[in-house]
């Protein structure tokens, strides 16, 4: 089959939160360069069905044009594709039904007998095929079908480090784009010849383009909330080291409150142990969240640690 090439990008929309993930295309004054291409792929999931026609709708709000998968699908090839892989659909084919036979068979009594974990300890894998969790489907990841090559674009900071990256990703996508450190080593260690480039969040590159600063961003709604957080670490996983630039942002906030008489609560969050706990306090924070401190620290006395932390 003749598939008619298309000199441009492809954006897959797959959620409604990929609008504002991909806020920075959106924006663009034409769509000249990209094409968005709304994920409208039957699902058994009753709400990605219906997320499909909120995207429409929020797309025809914004005035944006765009493609239906389904209509495309086949019928053209783009240069480039980026999607964030929810685009994920379930296929059933002769391969998938014969693995789903095998998993609630041999795989179940595999589970049920635990012989899968000494399987796990000789060769590294259960065996299972997910056993009694297994689907009738197979994941099928249609990106490299519509385009030559395919970008994956991070859902977020928030990943699961036991899964991450899922297996089918190092056929599905040709580049990964990632906001974390931690996230491109996570890649890279599963994926060894898969290339990766680092990319800043886009509505942080937003503020930073209009030179604003984030404390400027509140200051109007100081006498409407009870409390700022202030983030001490980058958001996604626990145990990362702080981040002591924030104590200017802590002294910043407090002498803002204290000047317009506000009764407020600043919380902070990341990397607080019993060292960096009392310059946080001295600078401002009433309200200290920490997990590993708590949780490792001392052989994991939460009350001892509770009370250091308080009384440091």
């Amino acid at each position: 089959m003749n598939h008619q090439f298309i000199d441009k990008t492809a954006i897959i929309l797959s959620w409604p939160r990929e609008i504002d993930m991909y806020s920075k295309f959106l924006d663009l004054d034409d769509n000249l360069s990209f094409d968005f291409i709304v994920n409208d792929i039957k699902s058994i999931e009753k709400g990605r069905n219906q997320s499909n026609k909120l995207i429409e709708d929020l797309l025809i709000a914004k005035k944006i044009k765009y493609k239906l998968f389904t209509k495309i699908y086949q019928k053209v090839i783009y240069k480039k594709v980026i999607s964030t892989g929810e685009t994920c659909a379930m296929h059933i084919n002769l391969y998938s039904i014969t693995k789903h036979i095998y998993a609630v068979t041999i795989g179940f009594i595999l589970e049920l007998t635990k012989i899968s974990n000494l399987l796990v300890k000789i060769f590294g894998k259960p065996f299972t095929a997910n056993g009694s969790k297994s689907k009738l489907g197979i994941e099928w990841y249609p990106e490299k079908k519509i385009g030559n090559i395919s970008i994956k674009f991070p859902e977020g900071a928030d990943i699961v480090l036991k899964k991450y990256p899922f297996p089918d990703y190092e056929h599905a996508f040709d580049i990964f784009l990632s906001y974390t450190d931690l996230e491109i080593s996570l890649i890279q260690k599963k994926f060894k010849k898969t290339v990766c480039k680092k990319i800043e969040y886009f509505k942080l590159s937003e503020l930073k383009e209009e030179n604003k600063k984030k404390i400027d961003l509140i200051k109007e709604f100081l006498e409407e909330i009870d409390l700022v957080l202030i983030m001490s670490v980058e958001p996604g996983f626990g145990g990362q080291k702080f981040m002591p630039e924030v104590i200017n942002k802590i002294r910043e906030v407090k002498s803002i409150i204290e000047n317009k008489k506000i009764d407020l609560d600043i919380e902070i969050d990341g990397g607080i142990n019993f060292n960096n706990c009392k310059i946080a306090k001295e600078a401002g924070a009433n309200i200290l969240v920490s997990g590993s401190t708590i949780f490792k620290e001392n052989n994991g006395d939460l009350k001892k640690n509770i009370d250091l932390l308080r009384s440091n």
